[in-house]
């Protein structure tokens, strides 16, 4: 069990090691932040975004609703 502090309270952070892989998300049971694992060695928590990063992972951005309405 790995307990990295959290980068948003600084509250200790229990971690499994199973469960160490990069941007694997959980929260803090302190302060209820999203968190993920940016690095693994050596280990490191950063704040998770609630969004996905690129923006072509939502709905409609690749154009696939388009696509499909005019079948």
């Amino acid at each position: 069990m790995l307990r990295p502090p959290c980068p948003e309270c600084g509250a200790t952070v229990s971690i499994d090691e199973d469960d160490l892989k990069y941007f694997r998300q959980f929260y803090c049971d302190a302060c209820g932040a999203l968190l993920e694992v940016v690095d693994e060695s050596p280990l490191l928590l950063g704040i998770a975004a609630e969004e996905p990063v690129h923006s072509s992972w939502e709905a409609g951005e690749d154009g696939a609703d388009e696509q499909s309405s005019t079948l």
